[in-house]
């Protein structure tokens, strides 16, 4: 049986999501705690790649946990969940490893675009409301973000 796109979009939103949400939230906390670029772009790269395997070898063992799954199966599912990890959760880090100026601000906007199109592709390829869905994605992702802009900065203060 040929596998589609809608086969695989859970594994790409969980991957592409979460490597997308926990690069930013690395590189927020960073920034908000006025950590060095240089150690943005070491902690961004080690998260990108250590919680991208996390996540895919959480992803196989949990559809090698369901009832009547196949490991090969389980072991697409865990592939589509590290690929889309850690490219798509690549993408807050092109800017501050290519500019030297406003690498931030450039990171922030292309998180934003790049949670409004994963939740634009789950819209397209769900028949859902594509709008409603890159809105909700755009704002799960920026309410993370904030969490750890926000804790980083306070927390820096007091240490």
């Amino acid at each position: 049986m040929k596998k589609t796109i809608k086969d695989y979009l859970p594994s790409i939103v969980y991957g592409g999501s979460d490597g997308t949400v926990t690069t930013f939230a690395v590189m927020a906390g960073a920034v908000g705690a006025g950590i060095d670029t240089r150690i943005v772009i070491i902690l961004g790269l080690a998260n990108l790649f250590s919680d991208g395997f996390s996540m895919a070898s959480a992803d196989y063992l949990s559809e090698d946990s369901r009832a009547g799954e196949g490991k090969k199966l389980a072991l697409r599912n865990a592939y589509v969940t590290f690929l889309s990890f850690v490219i798509i959760g690549f993408v807050p880090l092109i800017p501050v490893l290519l500019l030297k100026n406003n690498a931030f601000l450039y990171s922030c906007i292309f998180t934003l675009l790049t949670f409004a199109s994963i939740g634009y592709l789950r819209g397209r390829v769900l028949h859902r409301d594509p709008l409603r869905l890159a809105t909700q994605s755009v704002a799960i992702g920026t309410a993370c973000a904030l969490i750890s802009y926000f804790v980083s900065s306070y927390i820096s203060q007091i240490v």
